[in-house]
């Protein structure tokens, strides 16, 4: 589906990890909403406010 508003793909962005086995990351989101998606194996999601790292 193309995209029709001209704001719609202004603050879109990906990250991409490739995490071992047991291995975390951290990431500091603010105001904004994240999707976690596993694309192999599975994942724990923890969330903290205010962000400890």
């Amino acid at each position: 589906m193309p995209v029709t508003a001209s704001h719609a793909m202004e603050w879109t962005r990906l990250l991409v990890l490739d995490l071992a086995p047991g291995e975390a990351y951290a990431h500091a989101c603010g105001d904004a909403e994240w999707i976690v998606l596993p694309l192999a194996g599975a994942c724990e999601v923890r969330c903290a406010e205010p962000s400890p790292y």
